[in-house]
């Protein structure tokens, strides 16, 4: 190959890179600019992918905006009712949950050095690391409470997304499907039909996705909170509510729980039921990884490790911990309609039509010869020949 042509595609490909890079540049800008609207958005319609299918079982018995009312009032009581119930415990045993947390972190010297381990690089990597959590800290909770003004504005803004993502709620559970034709409609008829499929791949990934990571989360809190009951190790409210929360991100979530957990473990308890608890965590990890999430996924949304934690690393540089929550689903919705997973939807989407097509398509007529045939091929030969102009919806 000519070293003109090779110079030529490798600055094309240098072009695209280059493109794809102020792109992303640009959409982060963008997002920080909109955040007020994109966040409640994007809160929106994970909640819509969440109960969607609960609106769909009861619209066959009722009409869409009932159903619609009855699932959002349900929900609504679930979070506060479950959040009246949680939260004063929580912030209770939430203070001595990080009191043992900190207590743990001094002890592991200690147990680094039982198992050979030097103690004293290890207090020093610890007493740094620890140095470092409680200036981040420090520094969050001084501009927090810097100013009345602050807080108020912090709370207004919360306020604000949250009654946003509400309506927003409501609407995309009444009429979302009114709202994706109309954005169809804004393209090219020609390109109508492949963003349709892109959007339906998107969907259905975006579904499975957040229907798996709640029951994932669920079984994670379940199964830790189990293993501190049978340990003895208090405090199992706030560490199981903790579970829950992180396992919405995939791989290091799960890993910053347990660690946790088997801090709080090592001070309350000892280093018999912390070595206890990070057995249990990864047991439970194993039964999730290879049968529970299998079981609600299957293949249409393998994503690989590798790819998830790059996303979710550059989602929390960009976000903090926002991005790393919103950085897999959005990886998977984006992968799902370039149709880089495998796409269960496409059966759905066009053996129906089909089908239909089919079973009110008329059986062909018998082939006729004779007389008739040749009638009817002289006839055929005639139409041909009448000029384009003669013919249309409006010729005589």
């Amino acid at each position: 190959m000519r070293p003109a042509v090779v110079l030529e595609r490798h600055a094309s490909l240098a072009i695209r890179i280059l493109i794809v890079g102020l792109l992303i540049v640009g959409g982060v800008y963008a997002f920080h600019a909109l955040q007020s609207i994109i966040l409640p958005l994007a809160f929106a319609l994970l909640l819509t992918a969440l109960l969607s299918p609960l609106v769909d079982v009861l619209e066959r018995k009722m009409r869409r905006g009932i159903a619609v009312s009855v699932v959002v009032l349900g929900f609504l009581l679930f979070v506060f009712g479950s959040l009246a119930f949680i939260v004063p415990a929580l912030f209770d045993q939430a203070s001595q949950a990080v009191a043992q947390i900190e207590k743990g972190i001094t002890q592991l010297p200690e147990v680094a050095g039982t198992i050979g381990l030097d103690a004293k690089q290890t207090q020093e990597l610890l007493e740094s690391t620890s140095e470092r959590i409680r200036d981040n800290l420090g520094g969050i909770s001084a501009a927090a409470s810097s100013s009345a003004l602050t807080i108020a504005s912090v709370t207004i803004s919360i306020g604000f997304g949250a009654f946003l993502a509400f309506v927003l709620l409501v609407y995309l559970l009444i009429d979302g499907r009114g709202f994706w034709d109309g954005a169809i409609r804004l393209l090219d008829a020609d390109r109508r039909a492949r963003a349709h499929q892109s959007g339906v791949r998107a969907w259905h990934a975006l579904r499975v996705f957040i229907r798996s990571q709640v029951f994932v989360a669920a079984f994670d809190a379940v199964g830790i909170a189990l293993g501190l009951f049978a340990l003895g190790v208090p405090l199992v409210l706030p560490l199981g509510v903790l579970t829950f929360i992180l396992s919405f991100v995939p791989y290091i979530g799960a890993t910053i729980s347990g660690l946790l957990v088997a801090l709080v473990a090592l001070s309350t308890v000892g280093p018999g039921a912390m070595i206890g608890i990070l057995a249990i965590a990864i047991v439970v990890q194993m039964v999730e990884g290879h049968l529970v999430y299998p079981l609600l996924v299957g293949r249409s949304l393998r994503l690989h490790p590798v790819t998830v934690l790059v996303a979710v690393g550059t989602g929390s540089a960009v976000l903090g911990i926002l991005g790393a929550f919103f950085a897999t689903p959005l990886l998977a919705t984006v992968a799902a309609a370039a149709g880089l997973l495998p796409d269960p939807m496409s059966d759905e989407i066009e053996a129906p039509h089909t089908e239909r097509a089919d079973a009110h398509r008329e059986p062909d007529p018998p082939p006729k010869t004779g007389a008739i045939a040749s009638i009817e091929t002289a006839g055929a030969t005639a139409i041909t020949k009448v000029p384009p102009e003669a013919t249309g919806p409006l010729s005589g």
